[in-house]
């Protein structure tokens, strides 16, 4: 039973990010997390894939804070909300620029299929997203467009004290003849350390296509590229109801994309 509950908070924790795996909450039940989330770029990779600099002294960086629920409508289906409030502030030809304000809104169920003795799990998920803001002031905080998102992952118990997640992902944002759309996979390994601890490592390749090809140093709102990220995350369970993270993240490769690193801290945090 200790096992399947840390595999429970390993596998909604990465809500948060790219990978969208997870375990049923429970009917009736619900589950908050709490996160903020940085992430910095000077850098970039251009079309071809080579690695190339911003301007001297321009760079690009972007705070968010999180808020996501999870409630269980039965056994089987969740209902999952995600509001993110984000704060940018680009340098860009020496001249710098902020925004802030609330983010891409998530909405969505998820369908679970655990096996009987909860070693193996399929989730099928659908998502609509509706941008809280609009594209008026620069540094923008995303597409402004509305979207949906379907998804499938398969986890399963590799070893024992330990878990992985394949997941894709498909998302197509529809406002604007432009999209964009993309295509996601998530591969994802965690091991318990003790009865408290865990480790998490993940890896997330994603393609972007889009008529609009251009690069922005506002990485966030790129429509054409290809990139893949390394994530690795450590949590503890502090109480029987809490749970911190601590994540942390880098652009391995790709093209069109800011090369950036990043952590995010969040607390999972079960009601009664």
């Amino acid at each position: 039973m200790r096992i399947k509950k840390i595999i429970i908070l390993l596998l909604i924790i990465t809500i948060v990010i790219p990978s969208r795996a997870d375990w049923p909450v429970g009917k009736g039940r619900t589950s908050m997390i709490l996160s903020y989330g940085f992430f910095y770029s000077s850098k970039y990779f251009d079309s071809t894939g080579k690695i190339a600099k911003f301007t001297p002294g321009d760079n690009f960086k972007s705070h968010t804070i999180g808020l996501t629920a999870l409630h269980g409508i039965t056994r089987r289906l969740d209902l999952t909300v995600g509001i993110p409030f984000i704060m940018q502030d680009l340098v860009n030809n020496g001249k710098r620029e902020t925004n802030s304000g609330f983010g891409d809104v998530s909405i969505g169920l998820a369908l679970h299929f655990p096996s009987e003795l909860y070693k193996r799990h399929l989730t099928l998920k659908a998502n609509i997203i509706i941008p809280a803001y609009e594209n008026v002031n620069t540094p923008y905080l995303g597409f402004a467009s509305k979207g949906f998102q379907g998804a499938i992952n398969y986890s399963f118990t590799p070893a024992p004290q330990s878990f992985a997640i394949l997941e894709g992902t498909y998302t197509r944002y529809v406002d604007y003849s432009d999209g964009p759309e993309q295509i996601g996979a998530t591969a994802t390994f965690g091991k318990q350390l003790n009865k408290y601890s865990m480790v998490t490592f993940s890896f997330n390749h994603q393609v972007s296509n889009s008529i609009s090809t251009n690069f922005n140093q506002n990485v966030l709102v790129n429509k054409n590229f290809t990139s893949g990220r390394l994530t690795m995350a450590y949590g503890r369970r502090i109480t029987r109801t809490i749970t911190p993270f601590i994540q942390g993240f880098y652009t391995l490769y790709g093209t069109n994309m800011g090369i950036g690193f990043g952590g995010n801290l969040f607390f999972i945090i079960k009601l009664p």
